[in-house]
């Protein structure tokens, strides 16, 4: 199933602060981006995502944070273009 960019009324729907934590996952399906494309663009280490994704390893609150936070930063930028 191909992921969507999301849209200004979307991201009003998403979890917020004082809610449950977004995951990985989640987080990169706001953008529509494949894992290569997000993991480019975002600094990631491939392998790390993977890691995050699949559950192996569960990365620090504080990580999903700035990264969801930078995600919606990038978001919110291309829809005010």
């Amino acid at each position: 199933m191909k992921s969507r960019i999301m849209t200004g009324a979307d991201l009003k729907t998403l979890t917020g602060k004082g809610e449950k934590q977004m995951t990985a996952s989640e987080i990169r399906n706001l953008t529509g981006m494949n894992r290569r494309r997000f993991c480019e663009t975002y600094g990631i280490p491939y392998a790390t995502m993977c890691d995050w994704e699949s559950g192996r390893v569960t990365p620090a609150p504080y990580v999903l944070n700035l990264l969801e936070r930078c995600v919606r930063a990038d978001i919110t930028e291309k829809l005010n273009k």
